[in-house]
């Protein structure tokens, strides 16, 4: 018998006897399941809009899913055996993200006034360059038309004698003419200080074909941005070394994408970037010395649209370099175009939005204002200054569980263990938090945590993983820097809240790869954001990739952005005085004073109060 579902708005059919959890596989979604499907990880998340005959979730899930959540209807997966038709809702939270969901949210974004477009011209003629060339003027005249800063006359020989060419128009100007058989791209590249992502867009049928990762080649001069700003600062040799190395990794990367798809990087004729104010000025060779001082102030916050040659790219010959605008010098293009990507500005209730990584990059808009702040959160998101801390790669921990009281993991690949990823991280805390293996200040309960914990006082660690020699740990200070880098962000929250004279924010937006990996519920058990209803924390992936494709590919979005940079304003964390206060009452999971998370604090066995008297 086969038993029809309804999932995410697609029908699909079910044998009998098969799990909600293989149906969903079936349908090619990535859901996530470390646990195989055994029940333990909670990971699988959905909700059930409607069913009939369904039984009332198991202990295993009362378990793992709170009460208010069970009431709205969220079970797991993979404890669900369908024996009538039902309707089932995929929070974004329970899909593994990859590069094919990227592009799907990327993909989903309307193209209102395409930027990128070709017209595709007869040539009766014969040889006659002339009448080309007034055929060209006319087109020109026709549409509107400018000539673009790369329009070469020299094109129309090229041409001149073929039955038919093809046009290329970028923004509203003549930009190449080839003949009929040649292709011309656009790239939009996401230049982040750890990841860098490139998205292959093809003009002819108007969508993204092809997309490719790797790691930012400065990562090895440092984690974090300021590592590298530092290095800048010491002569011009060094500043210039620091360009040269990521334009290097920028143009490899570029060289990859096109290839997917059969081209090359002088195919391109505009690439699109975005990133934070450090990654935008290595890439454009600006000076960065201003931004490692206060008031740590960008050369330039303009737009920005230059001959690829200009910059020294010489294998991007035909193509125009361009980034949108800053607002500030640690609130880059990668968050204006995540606040493009989501739309905040036209929220209906106060959002937040944050790009979660070394820096969080976070925005709150109510009312149609819109405020921002860089908070210095440090790489321990993404596995930085970990004692056994790494990317999410093969053989990461990129979840942690509890089965009985006990510990399990799960990992990148089903590798064996090598270390530990930020999402990983964030679990084990959580899951730490719950069996009282540490306490709400971070410390290690030595009664608790039995012979997993070893090393003397101030250098104690917990084992996750041991085989012979091998091993994967944490310690008190990879514990410390986690509790350093989520109350960054929450003071950096809670202040952008009181400035915007709002008394909470009703919707979390998460950006970015980390974000989009996590779980949200354990980052609100750690005090990551305050305690909003877990359908109120929605991750968007690659909001900022997300938005530098809108930008390659969309006139109106180009205008948008200004409008979005202009109303976006800025407060500087460190000059606020309160900020101090606030990040010290952060620091304790999920926070120093309880009632801000009534629901997250009854998953602490071991909450230690603390004298509230001066805090935030």
């Amino acid at each position: 018998m086969r038993i029809r579902l309804t999932i995410d708005g697609e029908q699909v059919e079910a044998e009998e006897g098969e799990s909600l959890l293989d149906a969903i596989r079936k349908m090619g979604v990535a859901i996530t399941s470390p646990c195989g499907g055994k029940g333990s990880c909670g990971k699988c998340l959905v909700r059930i809009l409607s069913a009939s005959d369904l039984p009332g979730p198991n202990t295993k899930e009362t378990a793992s899913i709170e009460k208010e959540d069970l009431d709205d209807g969220y079970r797991l997966a993979c404890q669900i055996i369908p024996v009538n038709s039902m309707s089932v809702e995929i929070p974004e939270d329970s899909k593994e993200v990859t590069i094919e969901l990227l592009l799907k949210h990327a993909r989903l974004k309307e193209i209102r006034d395409a930027a990128l477009s070709i017209r595709m011209i007869s040539l009766p003629f014969g040889d006659d360059l002339d009448q080309l060339s007034h055929q060209m003027e006319s087109l020109r005249e026709s549409e509107k038309l400018s000539y673009g800063p790369l329009w070469d006359r020299s094109r129309l020989k090229e041409v001149v004698g073929q039955v038919n060419a093809t046009v290329w128009i970028d923004g509203g100007s003549l930009t190449d003419l080839t003949r009929a058989d040649e292709r011309r791209i656009g790239v939009a590249l996401d230049i982040g200080s750890t990841t860098m992502v490139a998205y292959c867009f093809e003009i002819l049928d108007q969508k993204i074909v092809a997309a490719e990762s790797m790691t930012n080649p400065q990562r090895k001069f440092g984690e974090d941005v300021m590592s590298r700003i530092d290095l800048a600062m010491k002569d011009q040799a060094k500043s210039k070394m620091l360009t040269d190395v990521l334009r290097a990794g920028v143009l490899e990367l570029l060289s990859k994408v096109t290839g997917q798809v059969g081209l090359s990087t002088k195919d391109i004729i505009r690439l699109y970037f975005v990133g934070n104010t450090a990654m935008h000025h290595f890439f454009l060779g600006l000076d960065v010395s201003k931004l490692g001082r206060v008031p740590f102030s960008p050369v330039t916050k303009d737009t920005v649209n230059i001959k690829a040659s200009e910059l020294g790219l010489g294998e991007l010959s035909n193509a125009m370099v361009s980034a949108p605008p800053l607002v500030a010098g640690f609130v880059g293009a990668d968050l204006v175009s995540v606040l493009l990507a989501t739309n905040l500005s036209s929220s209906e209730m106060p959002t937040a939005a944050i790009d979660i990584g070394t820096n969080a990059e976070i925005a709150i808009a109510s009312n149609g204002r819109i405020i921002s702040a860089s908070a210095a959160a440090g790489p321990a998101f993404e596995g930085g200054n970990i004692s056994y801390g790494m990317r999410a790669t093969n053989g990461a921990i990129c979840s942690v569980w509890s089965e009985n009281e006990e510990l399990k993991y799960g990992t990148m690949g089903d590798a064996e263990p090598i270390g530990l990823c930020g999402s990983g991280l964030i679990d084990f805390i959580a899951e730490a938090l719950k069996l009282g293996i540490i306490d709400s200040t971070g410390k290690f309960v030595q009664e608790c945590c039995g012979k997993r914990l070893i090393g003397r006082a101030g250098n104690t660690r917990f084992i996750l993983y041991s085989e012979g020699k091998k091993e994967v740990s944490v310690n008190q200070t990879d514990i410390r820097q986690l509790q350093l880098a989520k109350a960054a962000m929450y003071a950096g929250l809670e202040i952008l809240t009181e400035k915007l004279g709002i008394a909470k924010i009703e919707r979390l937006l998460l950006a970015g790869a980390f974000g989009a990996n996590m779980s949200a519920r354990n980052g609100r058990i750690i005090g990551m954001f305050p305690e909003l209803p877990l359908d109120r924390i929605v991750p968007v992936g690659n909001a900022a990739g997300t938005g530098a494709i809108q930008l390659l590919t969309d006139s109106w979005a180009r205008e948008e952005i200004l409008e979005v940079s202009k109303r976006t304003g800025y407060v500087e964390l460190s000059e606020e005085r309160v900020f101090q206060s606030k990040f010290i009452s952060a620091l304790d999971f999920p926070h120093s004073d309880f009632s801000r998370y009534p629901e997250s604090s009854k998953s602490v066995k071991f909450k230690m109060e603390r004298n509230k008297s001066g805090g935030g």
